[in-house]
């Protein structure tokens, strides 16, 4: 079993130490309603991401969704592919 908790404290106290991080803004988003995940988020968020450390820092929390099923498990990396693949048309062509 994961600690998502700990898990996303290690990430934000990477991402605080980032240079250059005061032009950005920062996006953590939550699904589910772990209490403990929520407050690792805003803690850092009225701390050590908020600003003037960054741009802005937002929490996002939303319900879990439900599990894929194996046909959108089998379609996905097909969407995926397509969209870098988009992208990848996108940079080639406007470089030129």
């Amino acid at each position: 079993m994961c600690c998502r908790a700990a898990y996303l404290e290690r990430t934000l106290t990477s991402l605080a130490a980032l240079v250059g991080l005061e032009t950005m803004r920062v996006y953590v988003s939550q699904d589910g309603a772990a209490l403990d995940v929520a407050a690792v988020a805003r803690r850092f968020g009225a701390g050590r991401l908020g600003p003037p450390a960054t741009r802005g820092y937002e929490l996002w929390q939303h319900p879990r969704s439900r599990r894929l099923g194996l046909q959108q498990v089998r379609a996905q990396p097909l969407a995926l592919s397509a969209r870098v693949r988009l992208v990848s048309a996108r940079l080639c062509c406007s470089s030129g």
